[in-house]
């Protein structure tokens, strides 16, 4: 069976797969803790909007 060069390193996939598990994990926390304590300076629900706002903001303008 001839397999794609992408497909070559099978061996090394599950260490990529954990790592970027890891990752979006970590990114995640960072995300919820930036709400977190936006919520406990501001108490406002508006002002974590607008986070999320501004976030997406630079990924809409330069999505083609």
């Amino acid at each position: 069976m001839i397999l794609p060069p992408a497909l070559k390193h099978r061996r090394d996939s599950p260490f990529l797969w954990a790592g970027l598990m890891i990752s979006i994990a970590g990114s995640q926390m960072q995300l919820w803790a930036l709400f977190w304590h936006i919520r406990t300076l501001t108490d406002s629900p508006i002002a974590i909007s607008l986070i999320g706002l501004v976030r997406f903001l630079p990924i809409l303008g330069l999505a083609r």
